[in-house]
């Protein structure tokens, strides 16, 4: 009776270690960033700073409210630290096939965490920080930032029209250029003598700044555009700046091609100022950013540049 009753026991203990061979083992989180330059405006306080990441869990706690004890925007060498607050966390509902594994999008709408007037966060690395009520942390590359805040208001130059052009950068549509009508607002004459973009790395080449008659298509090519042949993307030649005339209750038409200089070749939304002399010497218009071309950061022709952080249980 007692043999049986042992080897009973053991025959149990045997199907109990089998099933739990079968038993999938909780699969570490995974948490993908695909790094963009991010150039922004502080123009309202109901806009958000938004953060997209891929996440092959969507009920882990690293990206819960309620677990987050802080979060903030670091420099590459955490020498500046800018604070931010979580306004919303939300999750998509397409999934995302990357390395065989399913990855849901995660969205972080986020603002800074203080008010100013007249500042520029400029992180040509940037990473953002997240720290958890149980002392544990998270720390991801997003890519370039640029935020500035400013309320200077403009009663000089108006926008009657503005757009881009956009070409393919290895299979990745982004902004070759920008049209701009002005027009001149004020009772004296104004020259416009360069345009500077909200980027470390994407500059307007003030060297092909010209005066155009027709606004172009947004698939027009910069050559097609400007007469030129062969414009290149990735030379920096906007040392040389053109002065442009705007006379009183004028408008003028202009077109201006950008330039890539830095690891991420693609810019879909930007804010930029346009520099100009008057008679109280030299003067700024401040555009507001816009998206200029519509697309994700996470689709096949980026993923040579995902990076990829492996949290264990």
């Amino acid at each position: 009776m007692k043999t049986k009753i042992v080897f009973g026991l053991l025959a149990f203990l045997l199907v109990v270690f089998i099933g739990l061979l079968f038993i999938p083992s909780e699969k570490n989180l995974k948490v993908i960033t695909s790094p963009k330059i991010f150039s922004l405006l502080k123009s309202s306080n109901n806009e958000s700073i938004e953060v997209e990441l891929l996440v092959n869990k969507n009920d882990t706690y690293y990206f819960d409210k309620d677990y987050i004890f802080g979060v903030s925007l670091n420099s590459e060498s955490d020498e500046e630290i800018i604070p931010l607050e979580i306004d919303d966390i939300s999750y998509g509902d397409s999934l995302y096939d990357f390395d065989n594994d399913k990855f849901y999008l995660v969205n972080l709408s986020l603002s800074v965490g203080f008010e100013s007037k007249d500042y520029l966060i400029d992180f040509k690395k940037a990473y953002l920080d997240i720290s958890y009520n149980n002392e544990e942390n998270l720390k991801l590359f997003i890519g370039e930032f640029n935020y500035l805040f400013n309320e200077d208001i403009n009663s000089d130059l108006g926008i009657s029209n503005l757009s881009s052009t956009v070409f393919k950068s290895n299979e990745i549509n982004t902004v070759s250029g920008i049209f701009i009508e002005l027009y001149n607002m004020s009772d004296e004459n104004l020259v416009i003598t360069s345009f500077d973009l909200g980027s470390t790395s994407v500059k307007f080449n003030d060297y092909y700044l010209y005066e155009i008659y027709n606004e172009p298509d947004l698939f027009d090519s910069v050559d097609e555009i400007l007469l030129v042949e062969n414009y290149d993307f990735y030379i920096d030649t906007s040392s040389y700046n053109k002065s442009m005339l705007l006379k009183e209750n004028q408008s003028v038409m202009l077109y201006i091609p950008l330039i890539y200089l830095g690891e991420i070749e693609y810019i879909h939304r930007f804010f930029f100022q346009v520099n100009y002399l008057s008679n109280e010497g030299e003067t700024i218009l401040i555009i507001d950013d816009i998206p200029y071309v519509s697309t994700s950061i996470f689709q096949t022709s980026l993923e040579d540049g995902y990076l990829v952080y492996e949290i264990p249980n």
